[in-house]
């Protein structure tokens, strides 16, 4: 991932150059990690299910009681008219509010990087994942219903994961229940029922990618169960798959020692039907 030669960023409504891009040294987001932030994956300078992800902003830090400095249109249209400028018309689109100082307020600023989609090759045979031995905070110690800049567990699962040869590791929750990967969220097929974690009963965040898939669910007429899962379950398990706003829908092939299957038919069927959403959110442009 890196940031593009025309170093440019969008910070508080206004496009500057990295180096004018500053925020306090003494914001509770860099003292404490206050913030909340949303990312978004940037096709043909689209963001994609940008009014899904600013609602969320608002929801998040509403809970979080920090002020949005601006409108949600104003966010949009500054978006809008900063990915136009930009050098890159693809990548990963980064969207950060911070909670401020005792005296300022905080500071809204996003920016876009050139992070590169999985392969074709992990679309088409999917990605391998492990179990980590991280846990996800319960519902009762930690507010997983928004995006937090508190991301220090994800990062480290994630990194383990990675060092260790994986794409992605899944996390369970402080009952051993199956809660959500570290940068997506998880589903499983079985019979052709689509299965997840319950956001009721599961320390996870309620992914915009998550929402999307359930809704292609619905379209196809799929029944969706959104339950506890325990990871004995995983070997009965026909399909597995992960969610996330910038890989959207990417097939799970292997997760070590519990689950190893090719891409199935279901999986491959929201797979498709993801692209083509992602078509006409472009074409609406």
């Amino acid at each position: 991932m890196g940031i593009p030669k025309e170093k440019i960023v969008l910070l508080d409504g206004k496009i500057v150059s990295e180096n004018e891009a500053k925020i306090s040294v003494f914001d509770q987001a860099i003292l404490y990690g206050e913030s909340i932030f949303e990312s978004m994956r940037v096709t043909k300078r689209t963001p994609l299910f940008l009014d899904l992800h600013l609602q969320r902003l608002e929801v998040s830090a509403k809970i979080l009681g920090v002020k949005i400095p601006f409108t949600l249109t104003e966010i949009k249209n500054s978006v809008l008219s900063y990915l136009q400028k930009t050098s890159l018309s693809e990548g990963f689109l980064r969207m950060t509010l911070t909670a401020g100082s005792e005296d300022s307020n905080g500071n809204l600023f996003c920016f876009l990087l050139n992070k590169k989609l999985p392969s074709i090759e992990n679309y088409e045979i999917g990605v391998k994942v492990k179990i980590s031995d991280f846990k996800k905070p319960s519902l009762e110690n930690f507010p997983s219903n928004i995006k937090s800049g508190n991301y220090l567990n994800s990062t480290l699962a994630r990194r383990e994961a990675q060092e260790d040869g994986f794409y992605e590791t899944i996390l369970l929750d402080t009952k051993g229940r199956i809660a959500e990967c570290a940068n997506s969220n998880i589903f499983f097929f079985k019979k052709n029922v689509l299965v997840t974690p319950s956001l009721t009963h599961s320390p996870i965040l309620n992914g915009i990618t998550r929402k999307v898939a359930l809704n292609l669910a619905k379209q196809f007429k799929i029944t969706a169960s959104e339950r506890v899962i325990l990871p004995n379950e995983i070997p009965n398990f026909d399909e597995c798959f992960l969610t996330n706003s910038f890989v959207g829908v990417l097939p799970i092939s292997e997760i070590k020692n519990e689950f190893s299957k090719p891409v199935g038919g279901m999986t491959k069927l929201l797979l498709e039907s993801y692209e083509a959403l992602i078509q006409e959110e472009v074409s609406k442009k």
